[in-house]
């Protein structure tokens, strides 16, 4: 019990961290530091924090930023093209479900990345002897989704 509530703590902080520390509201926490400061007596850095986070948050929306990061990682792990015989498992990532349309409707909705589960039905049909795990779930605190 003491390491479900430990697991439930750590799950529930590391989103609130998560909510804070992602990029894109970083960006926008220095734009609107920059904007207060500009009606202080430190309107230059205000200036200069309004312009860098501007041109940051313009950058990542043109440049598919997350996409450049995560292809090293996905190129890495190169999809399977020889014949393996003796497979144990398949593990899927989770994340292409959208638990709030899925829930609304009453039926898995999936979005980007959706070519995972695909991948991982045909992998699962060639090797029928193996444990099969989708990994993730749900991400939200609250329990509405």
């Amino acid at each position: 019990m003491e390491i479900a509530v430990g697991w439930v703590m750590f799950f529930s902080v590391s989103k609130m961290f998560w909510m804070v520390a992602q990029p894109t509201t970083l960006i926008g926490l220095m734009v609107l530091l920059g904007a207060v400061l500009l009606w202080t007596r430190w309107r230059r850095l205000g200036r200069m924090m309004v312009v860098v986070s501007g041109v940051a948050y313009a950058l990542c929306l043109n440049l598919a930023t997350g996409q450049l990061l995560v292809a090293p990682l996905e190129n890495r792990f190169s999809a399977q093209s020889e014949k393996v015989e003796d497979v144990d498992g398949i593990i899927v990532l989770g994340g292409p479900i959208d638990a709030p349309l899925s829930a609304s409707r009453g039926q898995v909705s999936l979005f980007d990345g959706s070519e995972r589960y695909f991948e991982f039905i045909r992998a699962m049909n060639r090797h029928p002897q193996a444990r099969g795990v989708i990994s993730g779930g749900n991400s939200s605190l609250t329990r509405e989704n």
